[in-house]
């Protein structure tokens, strides 16, 4: 600051000079203060401020400023090796101008942030109860800033790795380890209960590993790790080493009677070091090798639904080894042979006999619908047997065999014992009528108790009973090589109580039919029908087939749709045999054959001319033998002077003109007749003069 008195108008301004140079101008601003640069470098500057006005400049004395930086540090925090219960003193100092201030910081060893220490504001800063090794360093700062100190490491030398408790069986390896905080510049030693432990220790950096091999009882103890570095030195926590061997049974399972229902518990302990675990095995009462059981691994088994008898043995185990316990046997009281149902005939003898699973010590009881049966069984052992002499129908019943030993009972199975009779027949065979060549089935059936046998047996008229079949089937099916004639049949059921006869069954063994009336043999003609009759009689379903041939003989065929008594022929063109087949199921009988002749002209007349006073000859033939002809003509009667009208040759002699017309013939047998074709007759007079000169002239001769 810088103030004037005077008239007119004060004008400020302010100059600057460093050690060794000029004064220079720093500000014009008139004002009567000035705030100095803080881009001034550090030393000594003089200020001075001139006031003027229109009179003259005035100058101020001359204000010295010392501008000065952060202090400097002389004595640096060093780095200390310490211990948990140690206390470290870290030194730090520094000179310069102006106020004075110590602030420590800390970070940690792997690095990080660097954070203040409260109430850390001496030269001095002791560090207690370090639990981890940390980086220190000092901030000295003044008005002008702060300066770093060097960077200082306090190691905590400690264990980071304690050895541990061990419990470890008789002969197995064991290995105690150590870690200490510091890895370079340490050495590490082993006591047991005080003893110095050498030669099974290794060392490598901040680990020390002590192996024990095939540990004895005599390793037992608490060990110790010592870590030194220079001066200092540290203990581990002790390390208790327990050297055991198998557990010990203190318990054992006892055998024990059970059923298959009941449920059997099994106890066992043991006891010993380390982790004891139980493992139940099983075998069968016979031997055989031992298994273990599933989910079976506590002091108590529970042993369920047991259908046969079983050893049991439990092994206690822990890292040493196991330790079995002595075999239980655990007894199924059950029935192993039920008395089993029974189909017994009246009067005959049957046993039921009951097994039990043991042997001694039991004993044997029976009831009938819940009656103690008495005196009737005998009992050896593990089997009893229940025996009924001539039994009758009041032992129809169910049976039951109790067995006891000690408090235990179990049942048997309910055995049925059936007292039958002889069978009753329920269907009786049934007769009827068969071809002979075929065979009918017969049925019997019959319903009882026990094994039915089935027998049949046959007659005929005015025989005895022989046995037809003893194939024990309910169905008898004829032969088919029977005669004909009637035969009874009888069907034979039995059991072990006796047999019972069927009713008789009649079969009637019957053969083709018989023709009682033949078709016969007729006449017709192209125009005409003709019917054929046939009858016949028998059993079974009759039915007919007409057949066919040529009149000449060949294959005999059957006429479609010609299955009735009676047969139709129509349209004949030629002359047929015919025959009627009447069958059944026994086959077939032929008629006789008959003759279907077709009356009908087979030569016709021709047309002819002949010249006058000359004979022309007509001819013709018919179809069948012995018919009688005659001639005729249209419109007119034959010429007197014919010859052979009544005959198949037809001559007119010495024909005149008056003989044309159209000839035919007419052939008739038994009523029936057939005309032939027409045939036109022509006389040619042209020549008929030279015709009779040589008629003249032949008769002359």
């Amino acid at each position: 600051m810088c103030r004037a008195s005077g008239l007119g108008i004060l004008v400020y301004s302010w100059e600057r000079r460093s050690s060794g140079s000029d004064w220079t101008t720093v500000s014009n601003d008139n004002t009567t203060s000035y705030t100095t640069s803080r881009k001034v470098a550090i030393g000594e500057y003089m200020y001075r401020c001139t006031v003027s006005n229109e009179a003259g400049p005035v100058v101020s004395n001359s204000a010295t400023v010392n501008v000065y930086g952060p202090p400097t540090i002389t004595t640096h925090p060093t780095s200390q090796l310490t211990t948990v219960s140690m206390s470290v003193t870290l030194n730090c100092e520094g000179t310069g101008r102006g106020y004075f201030a110590y602030r420590w910081q800390t970070r940690n060893i792997n690095g990080g942030q660097w954070s203040d220490i409260s109430n850390s504001n001496n030269r001095r800063r002791v560090v207690r109860n370090l639990q981890e090794s940390q980086q220190y360093r000092c901030v000295l700062s003044n008005e002008a800033g702060g300066t770093r100190s060097n960077v200082a490491t306090v190691t905590v030398l400690k264990i980071t790795t304690h050895p541990q408790n061990s419990s470890v069986p008789v002969g197995s390896s064991v290995s105690l380890t150590c870690t200490s905080s510091v890895s370079s510049d340490v050495t590490f030693s082993w006591t047991s209960d005080g003893r110095d432990v050498t030669g099974q220790s290794t060392s490598t950096g901040d680990i020390s590993i002590l192996t024990i091999t095939s540990v004895r009882s005599s390793d037992n103890g608490s060990y110790v790790c010592n870590v030194r570095s220079g001066s200092l030195s540290v203990m581990s926590n002790t390390a208790t080493l327990t050297v055991y061997g198998p557990p010990t049974i203190t318990t054992h399972p006892t055998s024990q009677l059970t059923t298959v229902s009941m449920n059997v518990t099994l106890n066992c302990k043991g006891t010993g070091r380390g982790s004891i675990t139980y493992q139940w095995q099983t075998r069968n009462i016979n031997g055989g090798q031992w298994s273990d059981i599933s989910n079976s691994n506590n002091r108590r088994l529970v042993v369920s639904n047991l259908q046969e008898s079983q050893r049991y043995r439990c092994v206690v185990s822990n890292e040493a080894g196991g330790t079995r316990s002595d075999v239980a046997t655990v007894t199924v009281l059950k029935i192993t042979t039920h008395p089993q149902d029974r189909l017994v005939p009246v009067g005959s003898s049957v046993s039921l006999t009951c097994t039990s699973s043991v042997s001694s010590d039991v004993t044997f009881s029976w009831t009938s619908d819940g009656r103690d049966v008495t005196g009737q069984s005998t009992s050896t052992g593990d089997t009893s047997i229940l025996t009924i002499k001539k039994v009758r129908g009041r032992d129809d019943g169910s049976y039951v065999c109790t067995v006891r030993s000690g408090s235990l009972s179990v049942m048997s199975n309910s055995a049925t014992l059936t007292v039958y009779g002889p069978p009753e027949i329920t269907d009786h065979p049934t007769g009827g009528d068969v071809p002979m060549g075929r065979s009918i089935t017969l049925m019997c059936r019959a319903s009882g108790l026990g094994t039915l046998v089935y027998s049949w047996e046959r007659r005929s008229s005015g025989s005895s009973w022989t046995t037809a079949s003893n194939d024990n089937t309910m169905s008898y099916t004829t032969d088919t090589t029977l005669t004909i004639g009637e035969y009874m049949y009888r069907c034979n059921v039995s059991n072990e109580a006796g047999s019972n006869v069927s009713n008789r069954a009649t079969v009637n063994v019957y053969g083709p039919p018989t023709i009682t009336a033949h078709p016969t043999s007729q006449l017709t003609t192209v125009s005409m029908n003709v019917t054929l009759n046939c009858e016949g009689t028998g059993r079974g379903s009759i039915t007919y087939q007409w057949q066919t041939r040529n009149i000449n003989r060949g294959q005999w065929s059957d006429i479609s749709n010609s299955n009735n008594r009676r047969h139709v022929v129509s349209n004949l063109q030629e002359s047929q045999r015919y025959r009627c087949v009447v069958s059944n199921e026994a086959g077939g009988t032929r008629s006789n054959v008959v003759t279907i002749s077709a009356l009908k002209i087979t030569a016709h007349p021709s047309s002819t001319t002949v010249i006058a006073l000359q004979d022309v000859t007509l001819t013709c033939s018919a179809s069948v033998n012995d018919v009688t002809y005659s001639w005729h003509r249209d419109g007119g009667s034959v010429p007197s002077r014919s010859r052979g009208w009544n005959s198949n040759t037809f001559t007119i002699t010495r024909t005149t003109p008056p003989d044309e017309g159209r000839y035919y013939c007419m052939a008739n047998k038994e009523g029936i007749s057939v005309e032939s074709n027409r045939a036109r007759v022509r006389v040619d007079v042209n020549n008929m003069m030279t015709n009779a000169v040589n008629f003249v002239h032949q008769d002359s001769q």
